[in-house]
């Protein structure tokens, strides 16, 4: 299996031929070997991951393959079933894998596997949602990136994750950095919610009703007035932080939901200002 895993691009489509049935098979079987499952997972991932360095007429071939394989290992529903249990394996390495191998999946056939997922009832997403409180940083942001991936394009799945888990799992993460401007996975965070905001009237209404806009301002706050430079990430991060200001308050909601949205920020401006003078 470790050969199969570092075989050069060339071969790529080969592989994915000959092998990503019978590797699907590797994972619904005995999974005691950790190691094996974690190659199993690896080798998978390379063959359906479009290697952007190919020279043009390769890249071509390879982009094509990568979803044709993503198509065939997906055939079968039980495939993804195996690939959600995996992603909650205690072992650290299978876990990774397991993600890296599930976000590859929905980055080449989103819709598909937004359907299989539901299919599978809430433990679906579930799964998915219950990585962002992994201990481990590297998975809490992987997940938050299959995330975005998961739920981009789709407002039903949009609201049903707001309905089901709301968006504290995200803001938590946001709170819990120590420099909310500074962090990557903050970055992905704020991506995220964005992402849960496209096209979707409900959930902008349904954030800034239920205060969630005083966390990401207390969050960035102190941030924000301390220091003269700032660094390219803290750019990108407050720049999304405006931006998720202006998608609730764009003309292109109803006037409502607008009006809505001002009075909320508005009022929170108010808020801020009492308590600073309190503070004095």
């Amino acid at each position: 299996m470790h050969h199969l895993k570092v075989l050069p691009t060339k071969y790529k489509a080969e592989l994915g031929i000959k092998s990503t049935t019978l590797i699907a098979n590797i994972l619904q079987g005995d999974i005691t070997d950790l190691q094996l499952v974690q190659l199993a997972l690896e080798t998978l991932t390379n063959i359906m991951t479009y290697d952007v360095d190919s020279d043009e007429e390769q890249s071509d071939l390879l982009e094509n393959s990568t979803i044709q394989f993503t198509k065939l290992y997906i055939k079968n529903k039980e495939h993804v079933h195996a690939i959600l249990e995996l992603i909650l394996k205690t072992d650290f390495n299978v876990r990774h894998a397991a993600i890296q191998f599930l976000t590859a999946l929905v980055t080449n056939c989103t819709e598909e596997l937004q359907r299989i997922i539901l299919d599978t009832g809430p433990e679906g997403f579930s799964k998915v949602f219950d990585l962002l409180e992994d201990k481990h940083e590297v998975i809490q942001h992987d997940a938050v990136v299959l995330l975005q991936h998961l739920i981009g394009s789709n407002p039903d799945v949009q609201v049903l994750i707001v309905i089901k888990y709301g968006f504290q799992y995200i803001l938590d993460i946001i709170v819990s950095k120590q420099s909310v401007d500074e962090d990557l996975t903050v970055e992905d965070c704020l991506s995220l919610l964005l992402t849960l905001f496209q096209n979707n009237s409900k959930n902008q209404l349904y954030f800034c009703q239920s205060f969630c806009v005083r966390y990401l301002f207390d969050a960035f706050e102190l941030s924000l007035t301390r220091e003269t430079r700032w660094s390219t990430q803290k750019v990108t991060n407050v720049h999304l932080l405006l931006q998720i200001i202006r998608t609730v308050v764009s003309p292109k909601n109803s006037i409502k939901n607008i009006r809505t949205c001002q009075h909320l920020l508005k009022q929170y401006g108010k808020d801020r200002k009492t308590i600073t003078r309190g503070n004095i």
